[in-house]
């Protein structure tokens, strides 16, 4: 079975602005009837209303504009959603191994909410690139 074909919609909400190039340059590999069924709503976005377009709001958590609570009268619903709140723990924390790059050879960049940084690299054609962008 052909996993993406397990969903009707799939909606990417809050993404950072950069998800939206990134789509364009990769949404052309993929299926037309896979790619028809994401949505991606960045953080510039009406990203509400556009989830309300598919959704009625009785399914909605009342805190992202829907209808929606738990028992317990919460909006945000965290009896029925796994929204993590806990800090990552350590353990779970990328490492390298001995196909990464060492540390000394990357460049880090701090970019605050809402901000962008545009970084400029010329690369040979014939050198492999990696991109790594951890958020």
């Amino acid at each position: 079975m052909n996993y993406p074909e397990w969903i009707s919609q799939m909606f990417i909400v809050n993404a950072p602005p950069f998800m939206s190039l990134l789509w364009k340059a990769v949404s052309p590999l993929i299926p037309e009837r896979t790619r028809s069924k994401v949505k991606i709503c960045t953080t510039n976005s009406d990203w509400k209303s556009v989830i309300q377009k598919h959704a009625k709001p009785e399914n909605i958590p009342a805190h992202w504009g829907g209808e929606l609570v738990d028992a317990n009268g919460d909006g945000m619903c965290r009896d029925r959603l796994n929204i993590p709140f806990d800090p990552i723990p350590k353990h779970l924390y990328w490492t390298p191994d001995e196909r990464a790059p060492s540390l000394e050879d990357l460049n880090c960049a701090v970019i605050p909410a809402g901000k962008a940084k545009v970084v400029t690299y010329v690369v040979n054609s014939q050198e492999p690139t990696y991109i790594v962008v951890n958020r």
